[in-house]
């Protein structure tokens, strides 16, 4: 078996600079989750960009093991990484394929925008000549999002065509009418550059036909692709479920509840996932429906991203007043509606989907969202699931969850409050079917041996 790169923006790992040095702890993030089946392997490393001052000082000392990975981080500067990392992918590229044109037009009209696009190639260029001096001939490379763009074009160019690489995209994949936002030679230059690698993989069938819809309109002929659902480590996270920690977090929970009824998102921080519209329609529920008062808690367990960007830090400091302001408007001296918190801790988020009655997830899109695949795995009360068509996970589990409107508040609240109120036979039935929808919708090991099935494939 020929050596395998995973090469990702972020490591598999979190990190904090302290006195005592640099702490890790497993990184918040989806995308290590995904990968759970390839830990402990010789022959993977995983390629990652310093996000930190904490994982600049790690990367001076060489390739680490953590997490069970061998993590190879890979020198790109300060200036390049901002331009790429917040400018051009957060800030232009991730909201387009989220369907938030709107954000990222407002960027695109700033005089820097030339300067921030070539950030971005000359992020491709430092990250691919990395992989290209480490990496032996005939190793498989799977590039993890429209970060590396680039880097089939950039090995071309170096001659490292021995060098199998795929691209996978964990986001959603915008419309033709949402990506001409961008100048035209910018949509042609990313379509083409696209279609070098062997293959462009995508969470559903769904996006990918977008995609494949995007190069017809311009001409561009489509490279292979390929569908390959991501899927959460289902075996660690029951395991985890039974773990004293999770029990400890559990009785902290049931503690704040006092019995009531538990609606709970668990998502990060971020304008897409679509937590402040979740926290307006729990407020129109609550206006509404008076009899809900007192007997429902929304917990929030969130995670701030992306804090170098001024809309990111906005939008949390909207999303923390609003929290407020409901608590205010009809909390009790016995009852806080609203429990927000943005300090991630695993054994947390586990036993908030063991308890939870109603998980809300709620993004304007997502490529799949491994939260509403967890929570029904999870789950110990028949829980219901409201969750966004706008998810890739949607397609899988329509049959068996209420549907949300992520842009209409309204409707987002007569939905959950049917969710809350449904009688125990139907919530059996749901949560059951749901339960096995989401079982089958793939494991960690099926989406990572289509990636490198579609590399060795070439």
């Amino acid at each position: 078996m020929p050596k395998i790169a995973i090469v990702a923006n972020r490591a598999p790992f979190n990190s904090t600079l302290g006195k005592a040095g640099s702490r890790l702890q497993r990184a918040a993030s989806g995308l290590v989750n995904v990968f759970d089946s390839l830990r402990m392997r010789k022959d993977v490393r995983w390629f990652a960009v310093p996000m930190s001052d904490a994982e600049r000082e790690i990367a001076r000392h060489g390739p680490i093991n953590e997490q069970g990975f061998e993590v190879q981080f890979i020198p790109v500067d300060a200036q390049t990484y901002q331009y790429a990392y917040n400018e051009i992918y957060n800030g232009i590229l991730w909201p387009i394929c989220h369907g938030m044109t709107g954000w990222a037009s407002r960027r695109l009209k700033t005089s820097k925008w030339e300067d921030w696009w070539q950030g971005f190639e000359k992020y491709n260029r430092q990250v691919t000549e990395t992989i290209a001096a480490y990496l032996p001939d005939g190793s498989l490379v799977l590039a993890q999002d429209l970060y590396f763009v680039f880097l089939a074009a950039e090995l071309d160019r170096l001659g490292a065509t021995n060098l199998k690489s795929v691209l996978f995209l964990h986001l959603p994949f915008a419309n033709p009418a949402e990506l001409a936002v961008l100048p035209v030679s910018v949509t042609a230059e990313v379509l083409s550059s696209m279609t070098r690698f062997g293959a462009v993989g995508f969470q559903t069938q769904r996006w990918e036909s977008a995609f494949i819809r995007c190069c017809c309109s311009l001409g561009i002929e489509v490279p292979r692709t390929f569908v390959a659902a991501a899927a959460p480590p289902m075996k660690r996270l029951i395991a985890d479920r039974s773990s004293i920690e999770c029990d400890k977090e559990l009785a902290h929970l049931e503690a704040i509840l006092g019995g009531r009824q538990m609606l709970t998102q668990l998502d990060r921080m971020d304008p897409a996932k679509n937590i402040h519209r979740s926290l307006r329609a729990y407020d129109v529920l609550l206006e509404t429906r008076t009899n809900i008062r007192g007997k429902v808690v929304f917990v929030i367990l969130s995670q701030p991203t992306r804090q170098g960007l001024d809309d990111y830090r906005v939008y949390s400091g909207h999303v923390r007043r609003l929290c407020q302001t409901i608590n205010e408007k009809y909390g009790s001296p016995s009852w806080q509606p609203v429990l927000l918190r943005e300090d991630f801790s695993h054994f947390l988020h586990v036993a908030a989907l063991r308890r939870y009655d109603v998980l809300l997830v709620n993004s304007i899109r997502d490529g799949m969202n491994l939260i509403a695949l967890e929570g029904p795995q999870l789950n110990e009360r028949h829980g219901m699931s409201v969750v966004s068509s706008g998810v890739g996970a949607f397609e899988r589990q329509r049959r068996w969850v209420f549907r949300s409107s992520p842009w209409d508040v309204d409707a987002t609240a007569q939905v959950l409050y049917h969710a809350l109120t449904v009688d125990a036979e139907r919530r059996v039935l749901l949560s059951d079917g749901l339960r096995t929808a989401s079982a089958e919708a793939g494991t960690e090991d099926e989406f990572v041996n289509r990636q490198i099935k579609a590399a060795l494939e070439q």
